[in-house]
């Protein structure tokens, strides 16, 4: 047997495209295809048409040939706007645009060309066909105006998963079992373990295999995410290894043009209603409404480093939330805990009320039970402690991505996101509560066009 050596470039080369082959497969989540039909204008089929995609927001191209059917595909495209573009010597030049490509579409784009000379443009304004025919997959997608423009509590774009069909809160799992407290999504009737949450094809879910959501419950980066998809049935092997759902995002990337934003959300209990629950025992009428307000602020920005070529985009997303909760809770009674209840005993018979005094060796643990606020309206040793919980909440999310083209054939894209968070709850009678979270991501890829209908991507 002749032993093969490999040095540390070929090992290294070798161990990317063996990762490739295990990982590949989900990045293709991220991506959209263009794929349709060539023809002469009566109807015949063309084959060695040059059809060419260009990306209108970074005028990056792909090309491939129509083969003996008159049949082309552009496979593994980054989602956004596009225009196509079909030639052939002895026809005139079609031109579609715009056709915006989404996560996992495959928008059908077909030609029609006339007898006229190469330079000859026609343009064509209009989309691709909404309803996909190429595919049986039950999903729904929600795009970036809808994702900016609809309101969110909190900023939890996950919260729109729950205007896609077959999807639901969840009613019958705790915070212990979900890990955290974002929003338990079931996709279509399965339990929240068994689906899983994409960003640009990396699995991100929570420790528990739930939505990861840092511990203010939502899961940030509205300004960093460009689309999602919700797919809920009748998905494909690339999305393996769940009998759930899937929720794929993808996060924005630079464009030619500098573009950004900077905002600030401001929450308080200003205009707020008093809960059932708010009250001062001492005088109910009159009780305040626990303290609340929440700040939500940052900042995104993209373009250019080398104009069509390399780009990069990054935001930051800071919230201060100071929120207080009214809570209650039972405790002995002041005569319970001086010893003077009186309870009514049956046995011996007929009976009577007899006081049931405090063990001495307990005295020391009833006493540090604090005190109730509320009366004994029972008159069976319980009471009632209002208190106010303080839950201040910190989190930060940072993300960054850079987007780079080496040629026609190669292109690459890596991308780091950082969300942390902390929250303390001071509870007045119970020891204080840290929950600390931490999650970083971090996905790189990299795409290889062999050949018009061979294309690698680790």
């Amino acid at each position: 047997m002749k032993k093969i050596q490999l040095n540390y470039v070929q090992f290294f080369l070798l161990s990317f495209v063996l990762i490739g082959l295990v990982a590949g497969p989900l990045a293709q989540g991220t991506t959209g295809s263009i794929l349709g039909v060539v023809q002469d204008q009566s109807q015949a089929v063309l084959p060695g048409v040059t059809v060419t995609a260009t990306s209108i927001e970074t005028n990056q191209s792909r090309t491939a040939i129509s083969d003996d059917e008159g049949r082309y595909r552009l496979a593994l495209l980054p989602v956004g706007p596009y225009e196509v573009q079909a030639e052939l010597t002895g026809f005139s030049t079609e031109v579609r645009r715009p056709i915006n490509l989404t996560i996992g579409s495959e928008a059908v784009v077909n030609f029609t060309l006339g007898i006229g000379a190469l330079t000859e443009r026609v343009v064509v304004t209009g989309e691709a066909p909404l309803v996909e025919t190429s595919s049986a997959v039950t999903a729904g997608l929600v795009d970036d105006k809808k994702i900016r423009d609809l309101p969110l509590n909190g900023r939890d774009f996950v919260q729109l998963a729950l205007l896609q069909e077959g999807v639901v809160t969840s009613t019958k799992i705790l915070r212990s079992q979900a890990g955290n407290s974002g929003i338990p999504l079931s996709l279509a009737g399965t339990r929240v373990h068994q689906s899983t949450f994409l960003l640009d094809g990396t699995d991100i879910r929570g420790s528990r295999g739930t939505v990861p959501a840092g511990v203010g419950g939502a899961v940030s980066g509205v300004e960093s995410v460009k689309e999602f998809k919700v797919i809920t049935g009748a998905f494909s092997a690339e999305y393996g290894r769940f009998t759930g759902g899937v929720i794929t995002a993808v996060t924005k990337s630079g464009t030619n043009a500098l573009h950004g934003s900077v905002y600030e959300f401001h929450r308080n209990s200003a205009l707020d209603a008093r809960n059932f629950f708010d009250r001062d025992p001492t005088n109910p009428e009159r009780s305040d409404v626990p303290a609340f307000k929440r700040n939500q602020f940052g900042f995104s920005l993209g373009g250019p480093i080398v104009p069509n070529k390399t780009f990069f985009f990054g935001s930051f997303e800071g919230l201060r939330e100071r929120l207080s909760e009214t809570h209650i809770a039972n405790v002995p009674s002041e005569a319970a805990r001086a010893g003077q209840l009186q309870v009514f005993i049956p046995f011996p018979p007929p009976g009577g009320l007899q006081t049931i005094p405090v063990a001495p060796n307990m005295q020391p643990f009833i006493d540090l039970i604090p005190l109730p606020n509320d009366a004994d309206r029972d008159n069976d040793g319980i009471a009632r402690l209002f208190s106010v919980e303080r839950q201040p909440t910190n989190q930060e999310l940072f993300n960054i991505r850079i987007d780079h083209e080496f040629s026609d054939s190669d292109s690459f894209f890596a991308r780091y996101t950082l969300d942390q968070s902390e929250k303390r709850i001071f509870e007045s009678y119970q020891t204080d509560l840290l929950f600390d979270y931490r999650y970083q991501y971090l996905t790189l890829s990299e795409k290889h066009i062999f050949s018009p209908n061979v294309i690698n991507e680790v």
